[in-house]
């Protein structure tokens, strides 16, 4: 038998806020498996909810939501990739040396 609702089992606003957020991604075509969590018996709603949480970030979900939360243009996403792109090669020539001369 489940007990009754007490204000520790109740969402806080930041938690409706992220659910609100969820529910955003999950309509749009990006997401493909959806993380969900199992409740447990007499398991407080704060502690399922970092749960949740935990398995969105594992699922790239939080990542998904940052990058959406203002508009990109075009030349920042290029500039954004370019920057990502020669970060990459810094790191396999460093890598590439660094073997060379061991």
């Amino acid at each position: 038998m489940r007990e009754a609702f007490s204000p520790q089992s109740l969402p806080s606003p930041e938690a409706l806020h992220y659910i609100h957020r969820f529910r955003f991604l999950t309509a749009s075509k990006e997401v493909s498996s959806l993380p969900y969590i199992k409740v447990r018996e007499g398991e407080h709603f704060d502690k399922a909810f970092k749960r949740f949480t935990k398995s969105c970030e594992k699922a790239g979900l939080m990542a998904e939501i940052r990058k959406h939360q203002r508009y990109e243009k075009p030349s920042e996403a290029r500039k954004r990739k370019s920057n990502i792109a020669r970060r990459k090669l810094r790191k396999m020539q460093a890598a590439f040396y660094r073997r060379g001369r061991a």
